[in-house]
């Protein structure tokens, strides 16, 4: 024991202990997220929905990523904890353990919902100093962070041969013939030119002199309430985008409430909720009524529904 209390290898393996009881918990939770991705996905293909399923299972192979990572922590964890009392003799990151102890490192800075993990950071920053870490988080010139670990927990896209394998897979196991209304290749450029050009047009919006404003203000006429109508109103669009991207879907309907009565759901999106999206973009959820629902609500929301009969 140290002389300011535990040892090293002591608190190593104390929170060590609590990562992998956290690790438990996660692995379960990213596990049923998996298997409701995957559920969506199946059903998106059943229904002959095969450009949104390709859409939604960018979230299966997220999930499945994090699973992955999940593991990778895990094995390292372990590992150090074989190997505790040789890192409590060394002032210096022994060069066999920099490729684990820098993975661990970097996965902290990316895994929020870890707080163990985070100690973990705190206490080999404090044994090999900042300069250490620093070189694993910021992934510096001569990092040794492991390549699957940074692949992992990537913010980028998967690449769309990633998600074409995913998708072929899952309709191979259902016994589904993948078709699409376009080319797979171009349905992401599509999407990201249409959000181009909404930011454009609110930046054109934003920029705007004082008379113009003053001039829209009081434009009411037919053809001023159809663009707003068009950009917020236009029920089918605006219901087949949110389904691309939503994630959850949760009833706001009365609990005693049965499925005669009509429903509203919220259709959440999460990309809306950037802080650098244009100003309609931060309208996050979508109100339908009257939806006829395919689902296990609220967790195992399936997001398969009939767009007719809509108020929006």
């Amino acid at each position: 024991m140290g002389p300011l209390g535990k040892s090293f290898s002591s608190k190593f393996k104390t929170i060590k202990t609590l990562a992998v009881s956290r690790i438990a918990i996660l692995k379960n939770q990213h596990k049923a997220r998996c298997s409701y991705a995957k559920s969506d996905v199946a059903q998106l293909l059943n229904l002959g929905y095969h450009d949104r399923a390709l859409l939604r299972v960018e979230q299966l192979i997220k999930e499945q990523n994090m699973l992955d990572v999940f593991v990778m922590i895990e094995n390292c964890c372990n590992f150090l904890g074989e190997r505790s009392q040789v890192l409590e003799k060394n002032k210096e990151c022994p060069h066999e353990l920099k490729e684990v102890i820098s993975s661990l490192i970097y996965a902290s800075s990316r895994c929020g919902e870890f707080p163990e993990l985070h100690k973990i950071r705190e206490i080999f920053t404090s044994k090999f100093g900042k300069e250490f870490a620093d070189d694993a988080i910021e992934l510096h010139k001569n990092n040794r962070v492991n390549s699957k670990m940074i692949q992992k927990l990537s913010p980028k896209r998967p690449a769309m041969e990633i998600k074409m394998k995913a998708l072929k897979k899952i309709a191979a196991e259902i016994g589904v013939t993948l078709h699409f209304e376009q080319d797979p290749t171009l349905i992401n450029v599509n999407k990201l030119n249409d959000g181009q050009r909404l930011n454009e047009l609110e930046t054109e919006k934003c920029s705007s002199t004082d008379d113009t404003k003053h001039k829209e203000n009081n434009q009411d006429g037919p053809e001023n309430i159809n663009l707003e109508r068009k950009r917020y109103m236009d029920a089918v669009s605006a219901v087949q985008e949110a389904l691309e991207l939503a994630s959850f879907g949760i009833e706001v309907s009365d609990e005693n409430s049965n499925h005669t009565t009509p429903l509203k759901y919220i259709l959440l999106r999460p990309d809306y909720l950037r802080s650098d999206a244009p100003r309609y973009f931060k309208t996050c959820a979508v109100f339908i009524d009257k939806l006829k629902v395919y689902s296990r609500l609220p967790h195992n929301c399936i997001l398969c529904f009939s767009i007719g009969d809509l108020n929006i």
